[in-house]
């Protein structure tokens, strides 16, 4: 509700200087550093003002790719938490690149209450948002995501064919990392399943520190 009224507020108020150099800057393809320094810079002169405008470029289609992953970022910067409730609906967008841009920003504002928005992403058809999501679960600590984190293990989405054989994404070595920086211990019994296979040697390093971690 805040997040409404605070657009409400600034539609009214006419374009200025600042908002059309900033607009202009999103346009740019590829964004420089220094393009990205000067946008920070001219958002913190008014950073309220300014977010219709970051609104703007991450719903426009016709944007930049890296400019609406970036407005993205800005806006969970710029409203802090005010913006978590706004941020998880796009964790479900079409566009890989805002789901991407969604669910870093909640990282970054160590949105944990939205635990099943990112067990949710763990099955997302990108792996790039799979990768993402996992991340998440790890570094905030989200110990509920346990049942989820297993069914990875024989998702297919994370395993490819190659020479007609099925092989892992990296991706599984990183879900068995989690779980065992996690310390999550019902998982031991299937980890301990997997190392007895002669079929999962590659992987006996992860499940070995995972296992110990239990």
């Amino acid at each position: 509700m805040r997040l409404l009224l605070i657009l409400c507020l600034f539609s009214v108020v006419s374009v200025s200087a600042n908002e059309i150099k900033l607009e202009k800057i999103f346009k740019t393809s590829p964004l420089s550093k220094k393009n990205v320094a000067e946008l920070k810079r001219l958002i913190k002169i008014n950073p309220k003002r300014n977010v219709p405008v970051l609104f703007s470029v991450m719903k426009n289609d016709k944007m930049p790719e890296q400019s609406r992953w970036l407005a993205t970022i800005l806006i969970g910067k710029t409203l802090g938490k005010r913006s978590i409730d706004y941020l998880a609906k796009y964790t479900v967008h079409p566009q890989v690149i805002l789901r991407l841009a969604s669910l870093k920003s909640l990282l970054s504002l160590e949105a944990g209450m939205k635990a099943d928005i990112f067990e949710k992403a763990l099955f997302d058809k990108s792996l790039l948002v799979r990768k993402q999501a996992l991340e998440a679960i790890r570094k905030l600590k989200i110990q509920t995501a346990e049942s989820s984190l297993l069914n990875m293990l024989i998702d297919k989405k994370n395993y490819y064919i190659k020479n007609k054989k099925l092989k892992r994404s990296p991706i599984i070595k990183d879900v068995i990392q989690t779980i065992g920086e996690l310390r999550l211990k019902g998982s031991k019994k299937i980890l301990l399943r997997l190392r007895n296979k002669e079929s999962y040697q590659d992987l006996y390093p992860v499940l070995d520190y995972a296992i110990s971690r239990m």
